[in-house]
Order: C-alpha cells, then sequence, then structure tokens
C-alpha cells in the first residue's frame, strides 16, 4: 500500500518515499492522507470526481484538476469535483479604467468592491475642481471666481501661485490709472461710469490776463486761448483799448474827429457816451439892433451890417418895424418856407418848427422810456422827426434796449435763456441764464441716469431709481452672517448680499464653495475606516478645524469593537429588544414575563454599568405603576423613561434585600420605556423574570409611605374612583409595596382628625377591603395583603363629601 495524496500534478508522487506519517504536512504543502493502494492502471486511481484527470504515474495515482471538465462559471477542485468560480479573483479584474470612482478590489467572496472617489477639492475657491476618468483631478482657474465686482480695482485673477494670491487663490487686480496726460482735466475712476473718467477745469487754464480773455479746457487737447474782450463802443470819436492794469475796457475821447474845419460854430467836443457834440458860437453882437452881426469864416472876425443886410426885402429884426431874424442869410427871413435844416428859416422864433417837425435837427437826444421800460435816449432826424427809443446799454432783462436786434448784448447771456449742455456727469441736460446776465448757471438734466452721479443737480445721486449705483450697504447674507451688497449698474436693485466665510456650513462670499479658509465644511462628512477597521464616517466640527472621530453608522456584529462610537459594543446584535426601538410590549394593566438576558449591548449610560433589555407598558389612566425584577437570576437595575433616547425618570436598585428592584411611581396616562439592566458591564448571560402591575390612582396627591404612621390630606374636586362601601367622592391614596413571600394585615381608619363623612378601602389589583361608618361618619377596616406587588389605602368621600383628613395605617 501507498500513500494518498491529495495535490496537482505539480507536486512529485515520490515525496510519499520520505516516511511521512498520516495527517502530516511536509515542505511542499503536502498532506499524508493514510495509505492507498499501489496502482498498476489509470483506472485503479479513479477518485470518481468527474473533473480530475487520474493516473497511475510509477505505481502511485495522481490526480490533477482539469477546469475544462466543468462549467464556464465552475472551476475543478481536487475531491469537491466542480465548484462555482468566484466572482474575481484579483484586483485587476475588478479595475473599470475610471479614475474618479476610485480603485476596485477583490473579495472572492462578494465579488467587485467598489472604490473611494477621490477628493478633488483643492481648497482653493477659485478654482474648478473636476475629476477626469483618464487623467484624474484636474483643477481649472477660474477668474470669475475672483472678480469683486469693483471696476476701479482692476481685474483680479486666478493664479494661485502668485505671492500675492489669497487663501482661495485670487490675486487683486491693477487699480485703473487714469490719467490722460492732460493738465487741465480731473482724472478719476467712477463705479458709476463704469471706469475712468475725466472732468475739464478751465480754471486751471487761466492765465490771470483780462485781456486775452478767459481760457479754456478742452478734454481732447488740453489749454486753448481765451476770446479777447470786445471793448468797442460804437463812437467814432473815441480811442478803445483794453487795460491790463483795471482789467477792464478804456474809452479815450478825440475832439479833433469831431471838427467840421469852421470856427464861427465854435470848437466841437467828443463826449464818452454820446459822440461828437457841438461847440460854443462865437459871439459878435455889437448891442446895437438894426445892425446885422456875424462871423467872418475862415478867420472867425466879425462884421456888423445895415438894417437889411441880406437884401432880401425884409428889414432886421429890432429896426423900426424889422422882423428879419437873420439879416445875414437872404433864404431867412418871415417870407421863407421852414425847411428841417435846425435854423429858424421863417423868423418864427424857433427853428424846425413847421406842421409835422417833432424836433431841431442836430438837437441832443431826448430822454424817454424804451420799449423795454429802461431809461433811453431819442435823436431827432433828417426830417425833424424822433427816431428810435434806445438805451445806451444793454441791461439784463431779456429785451433789446439799444435796439440792435440783439437782446441782452454784450453781457453773458440772454436773461430766461435755455441752452443745451453737457453735465459734469456726461449727460445731455440744460442751462438757464443766470438772473443777472453774467453766464449761464449749472448745467442740470431733467431726469436722472442710473451712473453714481447727481445729473438734475439736486445734490441726490441716482434718485428715482431703487438705489444709487455702485453704492454699497450692510446686510444678512443667505447664510445668517454679516455681509454687504452693491447697487446694480442699472440701478434697480441691490446684487447678492455676501460677507466673508465664516464656519457655518454655509457660502457666505458666493463663490460656490462653502467654508473655505478653514480645513474642513461645518457638517461636512467624508469616509473613513473606524478604530474598529470597518467603513465609516467622520464630520467636520462646529468651528471648522477638525473632523471628528471615524465612527460607523451601525454597529458590525461580532467583532467585539465599538463601531458607531457610543461607548458600546456590539449593540443591536442581539435580541430584537436589546434596543429601545425593538422594545417587548407588554399588554394589558398587569402581568408577567421571562426574557433571556445574553450578551446584551449598552445604550444608555445613567442607571447601571452593563448593557440593558427593553420593554414597552401603555398605561391608560393615571395610576400607580408597578414594575419588579424579583426572580431574576442577576444583579439587576431598572430605569422608567417616557421614550427611547429620553433620560431616566426613576433608576431603581436592589430591593427587598436582593439584587433584584421594585420600581413604583404615580403616572400620567401615556406610553412608557422600562429597561433592564445589567449592574455590572461583566454580566453577559442570565434569565429575567419581570413582573408589573398598574393601580388607578384617581385625582389626588397619592404618596408612597414605607411604615406605619398617621397620614394627613385633603380630598376635592369630583371622585373617579369608587369603592362597595359607597365611596365615590373625592379620593386620595396611601400605596405601598410588598417583598416575595410577605403577608401582612393592613389597618386604616379615619375615627379622628377627619371632618367630612369618609370611606375607606384598601386595594391592590382589586379592592382588598372597603367600610363606611364603623365609627360615626367616619371608617376603619383592615385586609390581608401578599408580595409582592404594590397596594393602596384609598381615602374617599361618601355620595360628594370632601375635605381635610386623617388616617391612622398600620400593620406594615
Amino acid at each position: 500500500m501507498g500513500c494518498r495524496w491529495v495535490v496537482a500534478l505539480s507536486v512529485l508522487a515520490s515525496a510519499c518515499a520520505s516516511g511521512m506519517k498520516p495527517g502530516e504536512v511536509d515542505d511542499a504543502g503536502m498532506i499524508d492522507s493514510g495509505p492507498d493502494p499501489v496502482c498498476t492502471s489509470d483506472a485503479e486511481c479513479d477518485d470518481g470526481v468527474v473533473c480530475t484527470v487520474d493516473s497511475c504515474v510509477s505505481g502511485e495515482c495522481v490526480r490533477t484538476p482539469d477546469d475544462t471538465l466543468c462549467e464556464a462559471t465552475e472551476m475543478c477542485e481536487l475531491e469537491a469535483g466542480c465548484v462555482l468560480r468566484p466572482p474575481c479573483e484579483t484586483d485587476a479584474e475588478c479595475d473599470d479604467g475610471n479614475f474618479c470612482n476610485g480603485e476596485e478590489t477583490c473579495d472572492p467572496a462578494t465579488g467587485c468592491q467598489a472604490g473611494t472617489a477621490p477628493a478633488c477639492d483643492d481648497g482653493l475657491g477659485c478654482t474648478d475642481d473636476d475629476c477626469d476618468p483618464t487623467d484624474g483631478c484636474q483643477h481649472v482657474a477660474n477668474d470669475g471666481l475672483c472678480s469683486n465686482g469693483i471696476v476701479c480695482d482692476g481685474d483680479e485673477v486666478c493664479d494661485p501661485e502668485d505671492a500675492l494670491a489669497d487663501a482661495n487663490g485670487c490675486v487683486p487686480g491693477t487699480v485703473l490709472d487714469c490719467d490722460d496726460g492732460i493738465p487741465c482735466t480731473i482724472d478719476t475712476c467712477s463705479e458709476g461710469a463704469g471706469g475712468c473718467e475725466q472732468m475739464p477745469d478751465d480754471a486751471i487754464c487761466a492765465d490771470g490776463v483780462f485781456c486775452n480773455g478767459d481760457e479754456v479746457c478742452d478734454i481732447a487737447s488740453g489749454c486753448g486761448p481765451g476770446t479777447a474782450p470786445d471793448c468797442d463802443d460804437g463812437i467814432a470819436c473815441t480811442s478803445d483799448s483794453c487795460d491790463g492794469t483795471l482789467d477792464a475796457c478804456v474809452q479815450t475821447t478825440n475832439d479833433s474827429v469831431c471838427d467840421d474845419g469852421l470856427v464861427c460854430n465854435g470848437s466841437e467836443v467828443c463826449s464818452a457816451g454820446t459822440g461828437c457834440g457841438p461847440g460854443t458860437a462865437i459871439d459878435c453882437s455889437d448891442g446895437l439892433a438894426c445892425t446885422t452881426d456875424r462871423c467872418i469864416e475862415p478867420t472867425g472876425m466879425c462884421e456888423q451890417l445895415g438894417s437889411d443886410a441880406d437884401m432880401d426885402g425884409f428889414e432886421a429884426l429890432g429896426c423900426g418895424t424889422g422882423d428879419d431874424c437873420n439879416d445875414l442869410v437872404p433864404a431867412i427871413n418871415p417870407g421863407a418856407t421852414e425847411i428841417c435844416d435846425g435854423v429858424d428859416n421863417d423868423c418864427s422864433g424857433g427853428a424846425d418848427d413847421a406842421a409835422g417837425m417833432q424836433c431841431v435837427l442836430g438837437s441832443a437826444p431826448s430822454a424817454c422810456t424804451t420799449a423795454c421800460g429802461t431809461s433811453g435816449t431819442r435823436p431827432c432826424n433828417s426830417a425833424c422827426r424822433f427816431g428810435a427809443c434806445t438805451a445806451a446799454t444793454e441791461t439784463c432783462n431779456g429785451c433789446d434796449d439799444d435796439g440792435n436786434g440783439l437782446p441782452d448784448d454784450g453781457l453773458g447771456c440772454v436773461q430766461g435763456s435755455v441752452s443745451n449742455c453737457v453735465t459734469t456727469c456726461g449727460t445731455a441736460g440744460t442751462q438757464s441764464c443766470m438772473a443777472n446776465c453774467s453766464g449761464f448757471g449749472t448745467c442740470r438734466a431733467a431726469t436722472e441716469t442710473c451712473n453714481d452721479c447727481d445729473d438734475d443737480g439736486d445734490g441726490s445721486f441716482d434718485e428715482g431709481f431703487t438705489c444709487r449705483r455702485g453704492v454699497t450697504q450692510g446686510c444678512t447674507t443667505a447664510c445668517g452672517s454679516p455681509g454687504s451688497r452693491t447697487c446694480a449698474l442699472d440701478c434697480g436693485s441691490f446684487g447678492t448680499c455676501l460677507g466673508a466665510e465664516v464656519c457655518n456650513g454655509c457660502d457666505d462670499d458666493g463663490d460656490g464653495t462653502a467654508d473655505e479658509g478653514f480645513t474642513c465644511r461645518q457638517g461636512q462628512i467624508v469616509a473613513c475606516t473606524t478604530a474598529c477597521g470597518t467603513a465609516g464616517t467622520r464630520a467636520c466640527n462646529m468651528t471648522c478645524s477638525a473632523f471628528g472621530s471615524c465612527n460607523a453608522a451601525t454597529e458590525t456584529c461580532g467583532n467585539g469593537c465599538d463601531d458607531d462610537g457610543d461607548g458600546m459594543v456590539d449593540e443591536g446584535c442581539g435580541a430584537p429588544n436589546d434596543v429601545c426601538t425593538g422594545a417587548t410590549v407588554l399588554s394589558g394593566t398587569s402581568g408577567t414575563t421571562t426574557d433571556t438576558y445574553s450578551n446584551a449591548s449598552r445604550s444608555v449610560t445613567d442607571c447601571g454599568s452593563g448593557g440593558e433589555l427593553w420593554y414597552q407598558l401603555t398605561v391608560p389612566t393615571r395610576s400607580i405603576l408597578y414594575v419588579d425584577s424579583l426572580g431574576s437570576s442577576f444583579d439587576t437595575n431598572i430605569s422608567l423613561r417616557t421614550g427611547c433616547g429620553a433620560a431616566a425618570v426613576q433608576c431603581e436598585d436592589d430591593d427587598c434585600a436582593v439584587l433584584q428592584e421594585q420600581l413604583v411611581r404615580v403616572v400620567a396616562p401615556g406610553t412608557y420605556y422600562v429597561a433592564l439592566h445589567a449592574f455590572s458591564a461583566a454580566t453577559t448571560s442570565g434569565t429575567i423574570a419581570l413582573r408589573w402591575q398598574m393601580v388607578p390612582a384617581g385625582n389626588g396627591t397619592y404618596t408612597r409611605i414605607t411604615g406605619n404612621g398617621t397620614y394627613s390630606g385633603t380630598t376635592s374636586g369630583s371622585g373617579t374612583l369608587t369603592s362597595t362601601c359607597g365611596g365615590s367622592g373625592p379620593e386620595d391614596g396611601w400605596y405601598f409595596t410588598m417583598c416575595p413571600s410577605t403577608t401582612r394585615t393592613v389597618t386604616a381608619n379615619t375615627c379622628s382628625g377627619t371632618s367630612f363623612d369618609s370611606v375607606l378601602s384598601i386595594k391592590g389589583l382589586s379592592q382588598i377591603a372597603c367600610n363606611d361608618d364603623s365609627c360615626g361618619l367616619q371608617s376603619s377596616t383592615s385586609g390581608s395583603v401578599s408580595g409582592p406587588g404594590v397596594f393602596v389605602v384609598q381615602v374617599d368621600g361618601f355620595g360628594s363629601s370632601s375635605g381635610p383628613y386623617q388616617v391612622a395605617i398600620g400593620g406594615l
């Protein structure tokens, strides 16, 4: 007989010759399974496994698995035969070639396992982070995420490598240079105008010289010359000039211009404002009435002639009846016709006084009131009639005072006139002539334009719109943090309220990323591996400074480790009532139940140090609730709670001189949870005996007592509990517990200290005893009670009686 080897073909059968004992393992990993007959043919080596090739080699059986003899989904194993192939065998089989969903791994038992997606967030607020299946994590700079919306700051860019970059990778823009190189413009950057503005300032160009006019600033070419003032007063006999010392026009009179070349009529003079005026004629009168006195040109000599010197047939005035007023000129005599020549031709005593004549030719203009209502003069024309009344100079009144067809000419502007112009905001407007006609007033637009400028000149910017362009105001972001918002370029609304990032799990600065600049995002959950080696998560803390502990969502049963980090191991892995949500329902107002305690988990820590099992009770009416664990096989604690996750209302330990307990208290109607705890964490198994009772408690105070005594109270309100002795009024009670194997006769009476018709009863789950009127209207009763359980002495009123009482209780 030889050795029976379970090996692949590559293992030499001759190893049997080494002298190994059955069951031993050699260095090649072969196991001797005991003696086997030496073969002489392949048939003798047939092991009955359809997928092995069985051969007899050198007298020893060699069996080789052949997968081709199995189904495509199977593989061949020695002895086992065809078995299902595992879902995968190597990690390479599971690789889907997509970097973005992580590195897949092979679990031969369950198949390919999904990988963990790589975290591509580079923590920079100005990059668009993405994952490319082939190239991996991609971080593309996005300048738009850096823009602060302020034109004058320049264009911010995303360049994390720049030394000036902030925590988000953003580099500040270069402030706009608005200098246009023109010295006389005020160069500023205005958010309202959307960039640079150049405002001309004529004052910068002024050279202080009056006589060359006011220099002006042109925004394209700079300072330009002014227009010299026009000093021509329109009077021929004045020399007009500009005096730079006086900063005014000066007119100098020149009498020679007025000289008519005659001596006898005197020397003509030039007057500023009126021009040439006549001189004073030479007086040749000799005082004799009958002589004609005259001045001879060009000598200016006087001569005196006879009574009809001009021989016109009229004797000189003053000679007898003579009436020739000018005996030197034949054309002047009483018979002559008066003509407009400034001479008394007909000797009527006045020159130019014929019908239709209004004035004397050559006479000085007379005062009058112009059509504009101002003071003026009117000249005598060649027909000896008055011309138009005009003023010498214009008055600021919007009227043509000097009659040249131009109102207010020579002044800065025409009163009441309006001119189109461009406002300092660069918008179309109008300007009105000032009241003194010194010039036009400020250029104002009729309505405001959204440009962060005072177009209409009322001191307010962009009124009539929702907000002033570019103005920033404080606000509260959608995240509830302080921020600011800027009026939009159309002044129609404020933009989004943005603030500095704070740790709150929210995108305060509106860049699409929350809590950037911190270690992590508040509340952010990331995958991790717990200290138990199981998959878990960890959350960013409330200060965004670090991630918390790595915990699993649920316990992994059987690993003896606290996967979910709640301080308990393998909770929820036992019976359904190992957790509060799976609590066993205890039906009815009384009963008992048993249970098995086996490695129960610990989910609460405020009663006992071991694990616990859970039970649920529904109390239908106000009751004295009693629960005990008497009869359980291990040291227990009991706690009472109003819901899963609620703190213990009461925690009870060790009553009746044993390691188990009685929990009792008055409770309102509702659902309650009882936890049966192991006192020690060392307890891993045992049996539980649980008893519960609900004794109705009516509307009284109901107080627990532990010994004999006289107890005082007051009944009031309406009765809710009755007894067979007629007690139907308001009630009150005193309750006590009894331990197992204990029987006592309990007595109670209200014979003294009670002022109303009372009724007494002793009750457990049912009435044990009652009495009415054993001592007058008061009562006395007794009854036998046996434990374990809760019992109550009830003080009741007969009918509707109620009031103060004293009850003496004995036998406890």
